[in-house]
């Protein structure tokens, strides 16, 4: 995997950053409780729509978790640079709308090459090698 074309932040492991992952992996399992009952295609709707005007509401705590995961330390990893995948949050770094989660990288190429560190899937693109 490579990072896009723009600076890409390396959010440094700590228990910090380990038991905020961990929390918000918990409230996030409660939304997908949520949006897993039954309800009719009207119902989901609305749903998404009110997800869309007040994320707050179905997602609460959202706003103060990445907010705290933005304060955590951090490095800028260069454009282009190459990653490898290590391990995935399953928690979600943008908008609750996307499924982009928090995934654990070892920088492979560039100045920072074998720093490991949490990424935004957004902020990375799948590499493909071919044989």
């Amino acid at each position: 995997m490579q990072t896009q074309d723009h600076l890409a932040r390396l959010v440094i492991p700590s228990p910090a950053v380990d038991r905020l992952l961990s929390l918000e992996r918990i409230e996030e399992e409660k939304v997908e409780l949520f949006w897993r009952e039954p309800h009719t295609k009207q119902q989901g709707v609305e749903r998404v729509q009110g997800l869309q005007k007040n994320p707050d509401r179905y997602n609460p705590g959202r706003r103060n978790f990445l907010s705290s995961m933005a304060q955590q330390p951090a490095e800028s990893i260069p454009p282009s640079s190459y990653l490898r995948l290590l391990e995935n949050s399953k928690v979600k770094c943008s908008n609750p709308l996307y499924t982009t989660t928090f995934i654990k990288v070892r920088v492979t190429s560039g100045p920072l090459v074998g720093r490991v560190g949490w990424v935004c899937e957004d902020d990375v693109f799948r590499t493909v090698t071919m044989p």
